[in-house]
């Protein structure tokens, strides 16, 4: 069940991590306000610590990123991302046809799924995703002399991976709508994370030694990041 802290009067999700070090408030891609915070971090601790500055701290969060995004209406013509490339939504009306498919050219969604157009292109974006990892991770791990001990696909909206301390990867779902320079950048940072787990110069060392323009790409995956998601 998912933690949450009330400040201000509004509601925030604590999101912890051991990896994180200092406490963070967001807005994530479906509208959601949260505090990042350590794993040792309780709430007693975020509501001392926020409590007189949260909403002046809010106010530059929504201001840097713009309106809050608002949920697709999934109109027929609506452009939608794959492996960095935008293809139009279609509606079909004939029922004998899948209730969804994509024909290279279009996403293809049956009339009568109307109202279960996220769930589907989910579940299509999470089983493409995981195609990708599986035909590309086995050249990268041993490139980088790495084994995972299990490989995840999750549509955990605010990261585009993470790695456990049990040498567990997690990849967004979000992973699949990405430009394979932006995919490649992710693959490799999380599977540096089992040789350094932190962003040490160390790390940074070792992402630079196999895509030497990972500042580039790194970049571009923060100003773009907004535009690859499918709610």
């Amino acid at each position: 069940m998912e933690e949450t802290i009330t400040l201000a009067g509004k509601e925030y999700e604590i999101r912890k991590s051991a990896r994180r070090k200092r406490i963070t408030v967001g807005i994530d891609a479906s509208g959601a306000y949260f505090i990042g915070a350590p794993a040792n971090c309780s709430a007693d601790t975020l509501r001392k610590t926020l409590s007189k500055e949260i909403e002046t701290i809010i106010a530059r969060v929504e201001k840097r990123i713009g309106d809050i995004p608002q949920p697709r209406e999934f109109r027929e013509g609506e452009l939608l991302y794959f492996r960095g490339v935008q293809y139009p939504l279609r509606w079909v009306s004939d029922t004998s046809a899948p209730i969804f498919q994509f024909d290279g050219y279009s996403f293809l969604l049956r009339s009568d799924a109307r109202g279960s157009e996220a769930e589907l292109l989910g579940r299509w974006y999470a089983r493409r995703l995981f195609d990708r990892l599986r035909e590309t991770l086995p050249a990268w791990t041993k490139r980088l002399k790495v084994a995972p001990t299990t490989v995840h696909v999750k549509n955990v909206r605010t990261l585009w991976g993470s790695c456990s301390s049990k040498n567990s990867i997690t990849f967004c779902t979000r992973l699949a709508l990405v430009p394979d320079d932006l995919f490649e950048y992710v693959v490799i940072h999380e599977l540096t994370h089992l040789l350094h787990m932190n962003h040490s110069p160390a790390f940074w060392a070792e992402v630079a030694r196999h895509i030497p323009d990972y500042k580039e790409r790194r970049t571009k995956l923060r100003k773009n990041g907004q535009n690859y998601k499918w709610w």
